[in-house]
Parts: C-alpha cells; structure tokens; sequence
C-alpha cells in the first residue's frame, strides 16, 4: 500500500529510506527444530554484537549451504534492522536459533555426533589442517573477545587462518567466510573421492 514519505520515514530506521517496508511474523525454532532438520553443517556465534556482521555472516552460511545458523544469547538480536538487512534476506529461510546458551546447545551437539571446530588467532592450528568431515559445527567468536574460554574447551578442534600482512587480525564476516569456503570446499573434494 502506497504511503506518504515522510510515514515511511517514520517506519525506517535508515537516513535515507530503501522506498519499501514490510511487515513480517517472526518464527522462534528451538534445538529441537534443528535436530529434525538432519543437519550436517551448522555455524555458531558467539558474542557477535555487530549487526553488520551477524547479518553478513548469516548470508554467507547460507551462500555456502549451512543447515543451521546458533546465536548466543550475547550476540545482537537476529531480527535487529541491521542484521535482517545485511543478512539479504537469508534470515527468512536459514533455521536460525537466537538468544541459545551456547555450551548447552554445543553439549548437545556433542552427543548427537557432531565434531566441534574452534577458532581462535593464538591456539588454533592452521586451516590446512582441518578435515571436516562428517557432521560439524564451527564456533565463531567475536573479533574483541574471541570464543569463551569454557566453550574453547568443548572444541575438538581449534582453527585460525594464517595471514602474512601486517594487521592485527581479520573482520569477523571475512574470516567466517574464508573458513567457510574451506570447510565447503574440502567437504566436496572428499565426496568426489
């Protein structure tokens, strides 16, 4: 229905309104939804409180076929403006679970077989070395803090991403991406063997 700018204004949380809103029922899943979902890959975020990111990391699980996207419940709200936006709209397709104690959900993980993938810049051994086969879950942390100690534990695996420049480390989004791409990646070369 056609509205008046300056309503649409109102209704958008941006300076400059895309020219479109809408309105849409959110869903709530629980670990329970995702079992029944015979999941193989899953990503799990923990502490990410840049929408931006949340919603990139989203899109990019989702790019690269993840059955299931876990947010703790110290990671930005899922349904922030934000985060939908820079999702592109992936948040309306992906199961995403919101606001789930991470090493409960990660313990139960555990029991259904899954093999926990860590990340983390000081610990963490190479991605060359990863073999992800068979169900997995990565953990992402958050670029201050990196993953919880406590959850660090749990990981059958701890990975980083090698680099050579001078920065300190990498974005969030971007190094979920590459790690993803890997995980992907090595996943389809050991299905052709």
């Amino acid at each position: 229905m056609p509205v008046k700018s300056q309503v649409l204004e109102k209704l958008s949380d941006t300076v400059t309104a895309q020219g479109i809103v809408c309105v849409a029922r959110t869903r709530s899943l629980t670990l329970q939804d995702l079992w029944e979902k015979n999941l193989r890959v899953t990503v799990a975020l923990d502490g990410i409180r840049d929408p931006g990111n949340v919603g990139t990391l989203i899109r990019t699980a989702d790019a690269f076929g993840v059955d299931g996207v876990i947010l703790s419940d110290d990671t930005v709200e899922l349904y922030n403006p934000k985060v939908l936006r820079s999702s592109m709209g992936s948040v309306f397709h992906l199961p995403i679970l919101d606001e789930v104690d991470l090493k409960k959900a990660v313990a139960q993980l555990k029991r259904r077989k899954f093999k926990i993938l860590g990340t983390d810049i000081e610990k963490g051994r190479g991605i060359e070395t990863l073999n992800p086969s068979g169900k997995i879950c990565l953990l992402i942390g958050s670029e201050a803090e990196g993953l919880d100690r406590r959850l660090l534990e749990l990981c059958d695996r701890v990975v980083h991403i090698p680099t050579s420049g001078q920065a300190e480390s990498l974005n969030v989004a971007v190094a979920g991406g590459i790690l993803l791409y890997e995980i992907m990646k090595r996943r389809r070369r050991s299905r052709r063997r």
